[in-house]
């Protein structure tokens, strides 16, 4: 409960029963009065009596309540306790403020930090008060009491007094060197464990210094944008007290917010915003400039002088329209304009696409590649590791961030132990967690069946998998190692896959770790596999496969031979 005490203002129902009843004192009146308004007589010479009653004991009432304003909503309910400046140092006070998610300066100095400090500090409650219980005494005349509904500002003080026992209390000490810190903020929280059935549960959190970036930069933007709109329609530029009691959801809806994209399209939208950025100096522009001019003038800065293809230019104004909605709580009308949209059509039309040079790893390349990779090319355990993923990989149609790390590990977002499990004799199956196309991470499983193949990917994962097993301690373990037994991350992939197409005679130029994608809608395609039946496979909701099945000569006169054929 609260360090403040309740303040009893009135008896309460216990004490009332245990008090002694009034005593009735009959008032004298003449009989002979036959008023009409003799009741009202009666009335008023019982208050008359009552008022000039005096009780037996000698002994003085209670003092009656203290009649103090009391403190509005946003007003400390206690004494507030900080260190001396002459026990925090700079570098003390710098991290305090930094780890609580405070802007300041660099070249603050140690007094202006320590304003900052106590003016930012969520207030100690260091008074003990006591409860006042008084029981009246028996001999004292005791009146009706009639409870009172309490007034506005007593309920203010109650939701002030239920939110501050709500949240942890903030305990700030001060030594020679070091500040501590809550013991349960935002800055300062640590995950629990995640269980195993349940790994991929929690989202990849948003690095702290970018948040902290972003959230620095809107503040530090304020009002000064172009476009007039009111700051309370945005979360991001509303100021909230520290000790306001809406602080902790407040904070914690903002950092939900920026977890709606995922952290590398966040750091994309962050290069966008230093792009903007940029451009708005290059030209001795007020920043940020959101008219249409200023947003028209970008675009063609980006594709004539950075030499910016258009679909990039999409993805920038993506960024920049992400930040608007920080700053103003809204969307941006001239991003949104048609002539915009006019705009990078036309640079669409004067700067083609180039075509996709990247070639199809297909079945038949693919039975090549293992048979160079079994023949003993690389070491036991590294073979059986690349054997597994070129397999998983085509028969998966997986993209190489499926299966592969491209940033430090964590079990929520990248493929476990785990995540590949045999089923039975006849089918194992791989989850994978979360891809391009599913950012609320629903889940999706692919299956691997033991089939009459040369190639064998059945029993190639399965060696997999005994292999694996008995170099884990863990099923949260990484699921693929490379050769220093770190997570096996794309580019040591790709490098090993460039390596085993030299050894095969295969040229490296137009190959890369997405080719088993396109390989194997390709070679679906070939085989005569219809469209639902690729989509499927490949996890396609429309027709964007079709981009990435290739033809060649041979396809080409197979479908004269049969066009031609009676």
């Amino acid at each position: 409960m609260s360090d403040i005490p309740e303040i009893q203002l009135f008896p309460s129902d216990d004490e009332l029963t245990s008090l002694p009843e009034t005593p009735t004192v009959t008032p004298h009146v003449r009989s002979d009065l036959t008023d009409p308004n003799t009741d009202n007589l009666h009335e008023r010479s019982g208050r008359e009596i009552q008022r000039s009653y005096k009780p037996r004991s000698k002994r003085q009432r209670s003092p009656p309540p203290s009649r103090s304003p009391t403190s509005s909503l946003h007003s400390t309910a206690a004494i507030t306790s900080f260190p001396p400046i002459s026990k925090c140092s700079v570098n003390s006070l710098r991290q305090v403020l930094s780890s609580s998610g405070i802007h300041f300066s660099r070249r603050s100095s140690k007094a202006q930090l320590y304003d900052l400090f106590i003016s930012s500090s969520i207030p100690i409650n260091t008074s003990t008060a006591h409860k006042s219980k008084t029981r009246p005494s028996s001999t004292s005349v005791s009146l009706p009491v009639r409870r009172s509904e309490p007034t506005q500002s007593q309920r203010a003080d109650s939701r002030v007094a239920d939110a501050a026992t709500a949240r942890t209390s903030f305990t700030n000490t001060c030594s020679s060197d070091t500040i501590r810190l809550p013991a349960h903020s935002l800055s300062t929280a640590v995950h629990l464990p995640a269980p195993p059935n349940a790994v991929a549960m929690e989202p990849p959190p948003v690095s702290a210094h970018l948040r902290s970036l972003i959230l620095s930069e809107i503040q530090n933007i304020g009002s000064g944008s172009r476009l007039r709109s009111n700051s309370r329609s945005t979360l991001f530029r509303t100021h909230i007290p520290l000790d306001h009691p809406l602080r902790y959801l407040h904070t914690l809806s903002t950092n939900t917010i920026l977890q709606a994209v995922s952290p590398r399209t966040l750091r994309t939208y962050w290069t966008a915003w230093g792009s903007f950025k940029n451009f708005h100096s290059a030209h001795n522009m007020v920043f940020p400039e959101f008219s249409l001019l200023s947003i028209s003038s970008f675009i063609t800065y980006l594709h004539h002088t950075n030499l910016i293809q258009p679909g990039s230019i999409k993805v920038y104004l993506s960024g920049i329209h992400f930040f608007f909605k920080l700053l103003h709580g809204q969307q941006c009308p001239n991003i949104s304009n048609p002539q915009i949209s006019l705009l990078i059509k036309g640079l669409q039309k004067t700067n083609p696409p180039r075509p996709d040079s990247r070639q199809p790893l297909t079945i038949d390349i693919l039975s090549i590649c293992l048979t160079t990779l079994r023949s003993g090319l690389f070491s036991p355990n590294k073979t059986r590791t690349l054997d597994a993923m070129f397999n998983l990989a085509f028969f998966g149609f997986l993209r190489v961030s499926e299966f592969t790390t491209n940033s430090k590990f964590n079990p929520s977002i990248h493929p476990t132990f785990s995540d590949l499990q045999i089923i039975n004799h006849d089918t194992i199956r791989f989850n994978i967690k979360q891809s391009k196309t599913d950012q609320l991470k629903h889940g999706h499983s692919i299956f691997i069946f033991n089939l009459p193949t040369p190639i064998q990917p059945y029993q190639s994962l399965n060696l997999f998998l005994h292999q694996r097993k008995s170099q884990i301690t863990s099923f949260l373990y990484p699921l693929f190692i490379d050769d220093k037994n770190l997570p096996a991350s794309r580019h040591w992939f790709q490098k090993n896959l460039k390596s085993i197409l030299n050894s095969s005679g295969i040229p490296t130029k137009h190959f890369s770790s997405h080719s088993f994608r396109i390989g194997a809608a390709t070679t679906a395609a070939q085989r005569g596999l219809s469209d639902h039946q690729i989509k499927m496979l490949g996890r396609w909701s429309s027709h964007a496969f079709e981009t990435y099945v290739r033809s060649d000569m041979h396809n080409i006169r197979q479908a004269q031979q049969t066009l031609a054929s009676f």
